[in-house]
């Protein structure tokens, strides 16, 4: 069995970019990070905190990019993964 905490993202870096998103948009071909507490999944997002880009979670219904420190973010970039080559695997 494999928990989310060692599991790592491997794709070819030519598959995955960033794309505009806000207000809890997300595309089709966005990477997927997990799911909230509900079972909603969420998405790996990243936007501008305090002046620097910061990694954070897409959750669709709640219309934001959650940053570190428990900031909302209502205007962030989401990851897609245009090639759809993109796994989450277990790291040992």
């Amino acid at each position: 069995m494999c928990y989310v905490i060692n599991q790592v993202l491997c794709a070819p870096s030519a598959s995955l970019s960033w794309v505009a998103g806000s207000n809890g948009e997300v595309p089709d071909d966005a990477v997927k990070g997990g799911e909230a507490d509900d079972g909603e999944v969420v998405y790996i997002g990243r936007a501008i905190h305090e002046g620097t880009v910061t990694i954070g979670k897409v959750h669709p219904s709640h219309g934001c990019c959650y940053v570190a420190y428990g900031e909302k973010m209502k205007f962030y970039s989401i990851c897609i993964d245009g090639i759809r080559w993109a796994e989450w695997v277990c790291a040992s």
